[in-house]
């Protein structure tokens, strides 16, 4: 029987249903562990075990210190003063924000946090001063910074999400998480609030939607100043997101979060029993159904306090945004809880032109002298990190552990142009869950698992059997086979001439990310399981050619490889410190893990694979 090579997606949701398994499995454990809880003992020494586990996750925190802190200029309404500020909260790492306060008041003002969503112009955007104005109108004093990638700190001029992975991914490599960066910031802010002699620093909130809403939950956690805290338009449960295939921005996804069995939720019962508000939409990307089931988990832990009416949960109509519906009501969330007395409403909102509310010259601070940025911290980052390789750092930061031939069965065949040639496809058990496919080319259909003394090893970069033409030139003509590892040609999640295909291939490295084992790491295993079984099939040598995005894993396992190896690989990049010295290349998410450049790069790699006495070209 004869498959067409338009079929190839065959099992495209393998990947969906292996990360599901591991989320599923953590969500279990971690359900077992809350249900041991009795009382308000058990409840607090869960809390001990996730303040544990987040240190884990984030790593250190530098010290919270406002560096600097100016006023740069004043605009005003009717009834709101509101300055220009600028502060770094590290050397020369600025952040504008703007600071609303009522013109008339008595005494001290209750203080809110605002924390900006994924909008390219940051604070300066229309909804953002509505919310905060809206804020300041009731009584409080509001500062909004931006944040890093977005407003007057705008670097690489591709859009939010895409500002915060540039930065975010390559300065993973160094084992440091972005979230962190954006934590320390909103934390630095906080700082610099509570300072104010107008704010009264025990009586103070934060509140973000989206992105902002996210860091809200992380300020929540790891703060000790918020007395109350009202994240709209971005709680749920990280499983539901993958559930939903729902890919988020790499400061949303700590390192080994689900490995450590945390769920969003435990970014709230870290802090019981302090006030939150909980604001979704009804046609929200973030699953509403499960903000619900965030906001009742919450309760139930809250009891062991006597403080279930401390969690408020509000639907609005709509799209995901900071509507009036939730400005309004967390407005009256963070106004009954320290009685602010208001000074207008929001027919007083006044919404300003984004120049006249520029902190800095020409409203970025990449035109202030002093200025650190992001291709600065990690230049310097590149410089500083180790130059040796540590080979069983880098093989458990992978995840590969003993290797042995895999098990496989016989698939179908596929025939393809031109030629005709037939795939004898070989799927081989890689691990529990995943099933990759081995493909003999031949004009021959061949159901035996014979692999001649030397041969050819396509690794095709995402289509799989169709770049057969491209990867192998027509003087090569050795017995040749075609290895489609997680992610290529028959598992990927997405027919690869649509625009998802750039999504699952994210949304499968972050969740390797958060589960400890790196996506690039399972490519590697992928394809030193197929190196054992073909040695165990008769294999002396393999001759391996590879697509681009290939490179990288055919180039860490042939560190491990059974067998001598000559590999050509295409495409394959100077080093992971080039991606930190230019952070706006575009390659795969699965050629970022997390932490790598601890124990090597590339060119050590290439050395070692060498003196193994591997012989290597790269084009």
């Amino acid at each position: 029987m004869a498959m067409n090579n338009d079929l190839i997606c065959c099992r495209g949701d393998m990947l969906q249903q292996y990360y599901l398994k591991r989320f599923h499995a953590a969500d279990r454990k971690r359900t077992r562990r809350i249900f041991r809880i009795q009382n308000r003992i058990d409840a607090e020494a869960y809390i001990t075990e996730v303040r544990k586990k987040l240190k884990q996750c984030f790593g250190p925190l530098p010290p919270t210190t406002v560096i600097n802190p100016q006023i740069t200029g004043k605009v005003e309404t009717p009834k709101l003063l509101i300055e220009k500020i600028l502060f770094a909260s590290r050397p020369g790492f600025y952040v504008p924000a703007l600071f609303y306060r009522p013109k008339q008041f008595s005494g001290q003002l209750p203080g809110i946090l605002h924390l900006c969503g994924h909008t390219g112009i940051g604070k300066l955007g229309k909804t953002y001063q509505e919310v905060c104005q809206s804020l300041a109108l009731r009584g409080f004093g509001v500062l909004c910074p931006d944040p890093f990638g977005q407003g007057e700190r705008r670097e690489f001029g591709n859009g939010p999400g895409n500002e915060h992975d540039s930065f975010g991914l390559s300065l993973g490599l160094s084992g440091n998480f972005f979230g962190v960066w954006r934590l320390h910031d909103a934390l630095t802010a906080l700082e610099y609030l509570k300072s104010r002699e107008e704010i009264d620093g025990t009586k103070i909130g934060v509140t973000g939607c989206s992105g902002g809403g996210t860091l809200t939950s992380y300020v929540n956690a790891f703060s000790d100043i918020p007395m109350m805290v009202a994240p709209v338009c971005s709680i749920t449960r990280m499983t539901r997101n993958l559930e939903n295939e729902l890919y988020t921005d790499c400061e949303q996804m700590p390192p080994h979060f689900k490995e450590l069995g945390l769920e969003e939720t435990d970014l709230f019962l870290v802090r019981a029993p302090r006030p939150c508000y909980l604001g979704i939409q009804d046609n929200d990307f973030f699953d509403p159904a499960a903000t619900m089931e965030v906001g009742a988990e919450i309760r139930r832990f809250y009891r062991y306090f006597k403080a279930e009416s401390k969690v408020v949960v509000k639907t609005g109509e709509g799209d995901h945004g900071y509507p009036v519906y939730h400005r309004i009501e967390v407005g009256k969330f963070f106004s009954s809880l320290v009685k602010s007395q208001p000074v207008g409403t929001d027919s007083d909102i006044v919404v300003f032109p984004e120049e006249q509310l520029y902190c800095t010259p020409g409203g970025n601070v990449k035109n202030l002298k002093s200025a650190r940025l992001a291709r600065d911290i990690l230049q310097e980052l590149s410089v500083s990190l180790p130059q040796k390789l540590n080979l069983p750092g880098l093989k458990h930061l992978l995840g590969i552990g003993r290797i042995t031939a895999p098990t496989y069965r016989n698939g179908f065949q596929q025939y393809f142009d031109p030629a005709p040639l037939h795939a004898s496809r070989f799927l081989l058990q890689s691990e529990p869950g995943i099933e990759i496919a081995l493909k003999k080319i031949s004009s021959e259909i061949s159901n035996k698992p014979d692999v001649a003394p030397e041969t050819t090893l396509l690794l095709p970069e995402k289509a799989g059997l169709s770049e057969f033409r491209q990867l192998l030139p027509e003087s090569d003509t050795r017995e040749t086979w075609l290895l489609e590892v997680r992610g290529v040609g028959e598992t990927l999640s997405c027919p690869p001439d649509i625009d998802l295909i750039t999504i699952y291939p994210r949304l499968y490295a972050a969740s390797g990310t958060v589960l400890g084992k790196p996506f690039l790491g399972g490519q590697v295993l992928d394809l030193l399981n197929c190196l054992h079984w073909m040695k165990s099939q008769g294999a002396q040598k393999i001759h391996i050619r590879s697509a681009r995005s290939m490179s990288i894993p055919a180039l860490l396992a042939s560190i491990w490889s059974p067998l001598p190896l000559e590999l050509t690989l295409t495409g394959l990049p100077e080093s992971w410190r080039d991606f930190m010295r230019n952070p706006d290349l575009t390659r795969p998410y699965s050629e970022f893990p997390f932490g790598i450049l601890k124990y090597g790069d590339l060119p050590q790699l290439m050395s070692a694979a060498r003196n193994a006495g591997h012989e290597i070209t790269s084009l």
